[in-house]
C-alpha cells in the first residue's frame, strides 16, 4: 500500500527569487505538492561599485563585517577574489552572518563566521551583539563593513551607528520585480492555489503589484506562509494574517511548517 505524501493534492504558489526557488521547489515537490513557480523577485549586482572597491582596498582596517543575505556574501567574496587580495579576510575582521544559509555561503568562499544570531533577522543580529562580552556598546569606535541590498532596511546600520560604530553600509545589489507570464496570472485566478509562500516583504509587494486589484482577494482566499516576522507584517498590511510563520527564518523550517500545516484537519 502506497503511503500518501503530506502535500498531495496541494497546489502551492512560490513567490520568491529564482535563487530560493530551487531549494523550496525541490523540498515541497518531494512531499507531493504541485508547485507554481513565480519568480517575482530578481537580483542584480551593482556593477560599477567604486565604494565597494575602496572598502576592499582598506579591508584590514575593519573590525567587523556584517552580512544579512547570501547574495551580499557572494558578491563581496567574488569581488574580493577578483581584486587579488585573496579569497579570505584579514584575521582581524570578525564576520557576523544573519542566519545559517548566509553563514554557509560565507564558509563556501572560505570566510570564517564568528557570530550567527539565534533569531535570523536584523533584530536578531542586534540582540546577538548585545549579548556578546561588552554588549553592543563594545562596538564603540569599531570599523564595520556592511555590504547590503540597495533597498535594505536601515535598522541594522542605524543600531550599529548608535552604538558608536563607524559603519560603511555599502549597497552591492538591488532587487526588482520579476516578470510573470500573463497566462500564469490568469491561471491562478481561475484555479486558486491552496497556499501562497512568500520569502520576503519585496516578494509580497511584487506579487500584489502583479495581481493588481485581485491581490487582496487572492490573499484572503488562500492560506499564506511567510519566511519571518517582517514578511508576516507586510502580508498583514494587505489585510491578511499568515497561517504559517516558521520558528526559524530558514527554508528547512519553512518546509517543515508547511508540512505540519497540511496535516491540520482544516487543511488535510
Amino acid at each position: 500500500m502506497t503511503v500518501p505524501k503530506p502535500l498531495e493534492n496541494k497546489r502551492i504558489l512560490l513567490a520568491c527569487s529564482p535563487q530560493k526557488m530551487a531549494s523550496l521547489s525541490a523540498r515541497l515537490r518531494e512531499m507531493g505538492a504541485e508547485i507554481l513557480e513565480w519568480p517575482v523577485l530578481a537580483v542584480q549586482e551593482i556593477e560599477d561599485n567604486a565604494e565597494l572597491e575602496r572598502a576592499l582596498g582598506r579591508l584590514d582596517g575593519y573590525d567587523w563585517i556584517f552580512f544579512t543575505s547570501a547574495y551580499a556574501v557572494e558578491i563581496f567574496a567574488r569581488r574580493l577574489a577578483a581584486s587579488g587580495l585573496g579569497p579570505g579576510l584579514q584575521p582581524k575582521a570578525q564576520i557576523c552572518a544573519v542566519g545559517p544559509a548566509t553563514a554557509r555561503e560565507a564558509e563556501r568562499w572560505g570566510l570564517r563566521v564568528s557570530l550567527v544570531p539565534d533569531r535570523f533577522s536584523a533584530e536578531g543580529l542586534i540582540e546577538a551583539i548585545d549579548l556578546r562580552s561588552g554588549g553592543r556598546h563594545g562596538l564603540s569606535g569599531a570599523r564595520v563593513l556592511y555590504p547590503r541590498a540597495e533597498q535594505a532596511r536601515e535598522l541594522l546600520a542605524e543600531a550599529l551607528s548608535a552604538a558608536g560604530a563607524l559603519v560603511d553600509a555599502i549597497p552591492v545589489y538591488r532587487t526588482f520585480r520579476g516578470s510573470i507570464d500573463p497566462v500564469a496570472v490568469e491561471d491562478i485566478k481561475r484555479k486558486v492555489p491552496n497556499l501562497l509562500v512568500f520569502t520576503s516583504s519585496a516578494a509580497v509587494r511584487n506579487f500584489a503589484e502583479i495581481l493588481g486589484d485581485a491581490a487582496a482577494g487572492m490573499l484572503r482566499r488562500c492560506a499564506v506562509s511567510v519566511l519571518g516576522p517582517v514578511t508576516a507584517g507586510t502580508v498583514q498590511a494587505y489585510g491578511k494574517s499568515p497561517e504559517i510563520v516558521p520558528a526559524q527564518n530558514t527554508v528547512d523550517s519553512l518546509c517543515d511548517a508547511i508540512r505540519d500545516w497540511a496535516t491540520l484537519p482544516a487543511y488535510s
